[in-house]
């Protein structure tokens, strides 16, 4: 009995899958690496430098979406560390800033590196500033 399967023995068959990447979101990417650099400068003690970098990878993690509903796994992990970056980067400057107002010795040394630097201490540039009219 043939049932039409006359070459059945004879070559096996053979079944060809592409295999294909994932796409790639440039943004979710973008967000990922600032997210990184968020982190990283903010461990090199900067202070302008984590806040762009943060609120960038924010902002990239966000237009990576689309109009997906749910976000790129590598847009939550720029979102993740710029948070966790911008983060140590306020915790840092609220140390500074407790440091310097609780910490005579720190105080005085400001001072001093300030005047060197702009021949008036910290208090006296802070008195121009506050008195300055505009």
């Amino acid at each position: 009995m043939d049932y039409g399967n006359q070459h059945q023995g004879d070559t096996p068959m053979r079944y060809q899958f592409e295999q294909t990447a994932p796409p790639r979101n440039g943004m979710a990417t973008a967000a990922s690496v600032l997210g990184l650099a968020t982190i990283v400068t903010t461990i090199l003690c900067t202070v302008y430098i984590p806040f762009i970098t943060g609120s960038l990878a924010i902002l990239f993690a966000l237009l990576s979406k689309g109009n997906s509903d749910r976000m790129n796994p590598t847009a939550t992990t720029g979102v993740t560390s710029a948070v966790v970056g911008l983060i140590m980067n306020v915790i840092l400057i609220i140390t500074v800033v407790a440091l310097y107002l609780t910490n005579p010795t720190i105080r005085e040394q400001s001072n001093r590196l300030f005047e060197q630097r702009y021949g008036m201490t910290i208090e006296e540039w802070w008195d121009n500033l506050q008195y300055k009219e505009y």
